[in-house]
């Protein structure tokens, strides 16, 4: 009899089970991978000579043949195993329930931390009414009630969607979830802290991915010091590594004389050779390999934790973060086992393999999307998922496929995106464009700007959405595009997604002014169609310099601009839609923002229990809700 193998992301249990990293499994989730080619680019035009050009490849194959020659004094490795497949392994068809882990966790989430956090988020919201003044604003009984409760079945059901775009992205986001963190003063003191601490779900890709694997990686570390470094008790944060270049650290580094610039030379020599040593494992085991996995380390180096001190360590390369780590490791955190955390999702895209180089647009390709349980998607035309921790598996028609079967040598990788085995060949529809695809060729979910499929899945429940979009459509600010491009997807899929009716033109976003205020879609919906809260990356109001609109492209961010766009991020999210008599007087926030976000939060549950809309709410609703015409 064949023997039949699974294939098994590491997960650090011979080191540590309670960290993960979605970088090192290889696959580009969270990636926008074709940044990954500038590196070869770069190689070429960094050194100061032609000569410096040619040597310094040379040097790093010096390196690296030390490096495998060398013998490891680490268990550590970036490489998967294989590991025979557990009893009853197979193919879950996920058509109609989501998966028996996850529900079990947001079970668990909604009854034994949900009624506390609401409670908490309530007291924050009634401190800032009370210090309000305008002594007159009462919240509605129906509203704190609802906030109240203790019966999470009348509890709203609250998820975040984190839209992609590289080192911006990921720094608007954080500034603007820094404003939801029940545990920030300032944010408590706003009205709008515990907010994070009462969802469901928490979705991303792209940049917003690196920011959620690396917040999640960190037991949700509050936000300025996992992105700027601690103080205080937290100061052993050297924060993210985002003054280093993505593809050029040492760029940073001084070379004003000839020592420094030959340590220069070396520390960036040194740090590249160790991270294709660390990729080569890979290949060494018998996995594929492509330019996606340098990209993958070189992100776990940026944004995962482990260093208690920065540079010159930096560059040594001999970092652990990432190896011998896995996803799947989320449920190994003491944050994931307590319910502390949303339960967080990564989406990604297909290429096709059958016609390479075609990128089917996002309205056709099947997406796919990987929590810390399964792997799979939700789509109709496939609508099947696989245990993320055996991800890597052959299979055929949902079963393990022998050993033998596939020949090594059949994986020729040229692409620069993340290969792995296609779970699903032999399944799904006819219009599945990869059911005979032997593998997937993955990039990530950027194409679609913001993650709202995941939370589109009638099985999970999401009534709201509270969408952040840090894109850059039109001079690197949010003109909408996302929010269309999610509901011409949905249009196509009507019988299994509903998403809000939304302004199909990006001028009608413009010429709205939806995109300089926070945005109510799906006011006056079926409760079963969820209500987007969108707040897009825009130009400030208050006549200072703009600085959340930097470039997808832009690999470095200082500290001082890292610290400025967090700083006006918050500004955005707790401006809210301040009058033009308010703005003439220089008050640039809403003064009733936090209670109209409220009045969002809990509204599908107000419908729910059968309550008209009154009081506040009703005037916030009026002024922040887009109705079609």
């Amino acid at each position: 009899m064949s023997e039949k193998n699974c294939t098994r992301v590491l997960d650090g249990d011979r080191e540590r089970n309670a960290r993960t990293s979605l970088y090192s499994c290889g696959p580009v989730f969270c990636l926008r991978s074709c940044y990954s080619i500038f590196y070869l680019a770069a190689v070429d035009i960094q050194g100061d000579t032609t000569k410096m050009a040619l040597l310094k490849p040379l040097v790093v194959l010096i390196f690296l043949c030390l490096e495998i020659a060398r013998p490891s004094s680490s268990e550590l490795t970036y490489a998967p195993s294989k590991v025979g497949c557990p009893e009853h392994f197979g193919i879950r068809q996920g058509s109609h329930s989501i998966g028996t882990e996850e529900r079990a966790y947001n079970q668990r989430r909604r009854t034994k931390v949900l009624p506390n956090a609401y409670h908490e988020y309530l007291k924050n919201l009634n401190t800032f009414v009370a210090s309000h003044k305008d002594k007159s604003l009462v919240l509605p009984n129906y509203l704190t009630r609802i906030l109240s409760s203790k019966n999470e079945t009348e509890l709203p059901r609250l998820s975040i969607a984190v839209g992609g775009g590289a080192y911006r992205g990921a720094i608007f986001a954080a500034g603007i979830l820094n404003t939801l963190d029940g545990r920030n003063a300032s944010s408590v003191q706003a009205g709008t802290g515990g907010l994070f601490q009462i969802a469901d779900y928490i979705t991303g890709l792209s940049g917003s991915a690196w920011l959620l694997v690396s917040w999640a990686e960190s037991e949700l570390t509050p936000l300025y010091d996992l992105v700027l470094g601690g103080t205080g008790k937290s100061s052993r944060r050297v924060g993210w590594f985002a003054q280093y270049s993505l593809f050029d650290p040492t760029a940073s580094l001084s070379n004003k004389t000839f020592a420094e610039h030959l340590k220069k030379f070396l520390s960036g020599t040194k740090y590249w050779s160790r991270i294709l040593d660390q990729v080569i494992q890979k290949g060494l085991a018998g996995f594929p390999t492509s330019l996606v996995d340098l990209w993958g380390r070189v992100l776990s180096f940026h944004f995962l934790s482990g260093l208690e001190k920065p540079s010159p360590e930096f560059f040594d390369g001999n970092f652990t973060q990432g190896l011998n780590e896995s996803f799947s490791g989320f449920i190994e955190f003491p944050s994931f086992k307590n319910y502390s955390q949303p339960y967080p999702i990564i989406t990604t895209l297909p290429l096709s393999r059958t016609n390479p180089g075609e990128f089917p647009s996002p309205s056709m390709s099947t997406q796919y999307e990987i929590s810390p349980y399964e792997f799979g998607s939700y789509d109709p035309v496939l609508s099947s998922f696989i245990s993320t921790k055996h991800l890597r598996t052959r299979m055929y028609s949902g079963k393990p496929m022998d050993s033998k079967r596939f020949p090594l040598s059949k994986y020729t990788p040229q692409s620069i995106n993340a290969i792995i085995p296609n779970p699903f060949l032999g399944l799904g529809t006819d219009d599945y464009l990869q059911r005979t695809d032997e593998d997937l060729e993955l990039v990530d979910g950027g194409f679609e700007v913001t993650p709202y499929a995941p939370l589109l899945v009638g099985p999970r429940r999401v009534e709201v959405i509270f969408a952040i979009d840090g894109t850059s459509d039109s001079e690197n600010y949010a003109n909408g595009s996302s929010v269309i491009r999610t509901a011409a997807r949905v249009a196509q899929l009507p019988k299994a997604y509903k998403f809000p009716q939304v302004p199909l033109n990006v001028s009608t976003y413009a010429a709205e002014g939806l995109i300089s205020r926070p945005t109510f879609f799906g006011c006056d919906e079926p409760v079963d169609v969820p209500l987007v809260i969108w707040i897009a990356n825009s130009p400030p109001i208050d006549r200072s310099t703009a600085v959340t609109n930097t470039s997808t492209v832009q690999l470095s961010y200082p500290l001082n601009q890292t610290r400025a766009m967090m700083n006006q991020a918050i500004e955005t999210s707790l401006r809210g839609f301040p009058s033009n008599d308010q703005i003439q007087r220089n008050i640039y926030r809403d003064p009733v923002w936090p209670i109209c976000l409220s009045c969002a939060v809990a509204d599908r549950a107000r419908a729910r229990l059968h309550q008209d809309r009154i009081g506040i709410c009703q005037d916030c609703f009026t002024r922040y809700c887009w109705k079609p015409s």
